[in-house]
């Protein structure tokens, strides 16, 4: 992901190896200016000890940060969206949205979402996929999966890494067992107590990249049936695919997306150094598509290089609001 934090970590615990080695060589020179009165050079050395000291344990704590905590510092973000086509029974609802899983094992992250995705008590869960790093995290993905709880259900799309490593058929088959819909290039009509209902579409990373390489039928598929004056929401997994001309075609009113981690660092020229990390100006949070609002969600877990800086993984929930109501 980023090659350029690759060699400064290298260079980080090289440097950590010989501070120590400098700091004990200036110590030695302390006492040895002291003993002979050269105050100067004593005070220089001190300084030195001290540069070396706070330098390295500023490093430790930035390695802390971007290893340990902020990986596992989940932060739940609150997104209204308006439009004329949301009916005023949706406001209440409570859409719950998370992406990118990667899971490799159940830790300390996976438990933390488990348990605050139910605190929440979701009316509606969905997920943007990229549940895996590997075809051993999917049996751990469905069992975070079947842990989480929501009124009207779970649904979630495929992302690219999954179709690296699972079958698409065999992921639908154990979704469904554990009550999950998968929504591959399909759609299908909530509705909720008080009134209120809106058309969730679908769209999997392989038929997004499909569209965008100009094969729309599955675009056309995903929306097949939808009553253009009814409200919509699009699950795709790549923010790029929100660009699809077909896609402006069924004017959805709200797109989600994940994909990009947020770059998996908040500062975005430290990102300009990766092409992976910086492929998209849609990195994370609001944007607007061609009068059409897509959030991208910073996801969960990461992918290549396990640290997370200035970007915590996130929890994304959404409330529909009728606009001008």
């Amino acid at each position: 992901m980023f090659p350029l934090l690759f060699i400064l970590k290298v260079a980080f615990i090289i440097y950590v190896f010989f501070s120590i080695i400098w700091v004990l060589l200036l110590r030695l020179l302390g006492q040895y200016f002291h003993e002979t009165k050269k105050y100067k050079s004593y005070l220089f050395a001190r300084w030195m000890q001290g540069f070396f000291i706070a330098t390295t344990l500023l490093g430790v704590l930035l390695w802390f940060d971007v290893t340990v905590l902020e990986p596992n510092w989940i932060q739940i973000r609150k997104v209204t969206i308006e439009d004329e086509r949301f009916s005023s029974g949706l406001q209440d609802l409570k859409i719950v949205q998370i992406a990118d899983l990667h899971i490799e094992k159940i830790g300390k992250r996976e438990k933390q979402l488990i348990k605050k995705v139910n605190d929440l008590k979701a009316d509606v869960i969905v997920t943007n996929g990229d549940f895996v790093n590997g075809v051993e995290g999917w049996d751990l993905a469905i069992e975070v999966l079947s842990q989480l709880k929501a009124k009207y259900g779970v649904y979630t799309i495929l992302g690219n890494t999954d179709y690296y490593f699972i079958n698409e058929g065999v992921a639908q088959v154990d979704l469904e067992k554990i009550g999950v819909t998968l929504l591959r290039h399909s759609n299908l009509r909530l509705d909720f107590e008080g009134g209120g209902s809106f058309w969730l579409v679908g769209l999997s990373d392989k038929y997004g990249l499909l569209g965008q390489y100009n094969d729309r039928k599955y675009i056309d598929w995903a929306f097949k049936g939808v009553p253009r004056n009814e409200a919509k929401v699009l699950l795709i997994h790549d923010p790029e695919h929100a660009l699809i001309d077909t896609i402006a075609d069924y004017d959805p009113q709200l797109i989600l997306a994940g994909d990009t981690h947020g770059g998996q660092v908040g500062i975005s020229f430290i990102r300009q150094f990766s092409t992976y990390a910086n492929r998209t100006p849609y990195m994370a949070g609001l944007f607007d598509i061609k009068g059409m609002p897509m959030y991208v969600n910073r996801g969960i877990g990461m992918k290549t290089l396990n640290i997370r800086f200035l970007c915590r993984p996130e929890i994304t929930v959404l409330t529909l609001k009728k606009k001008g109501f």
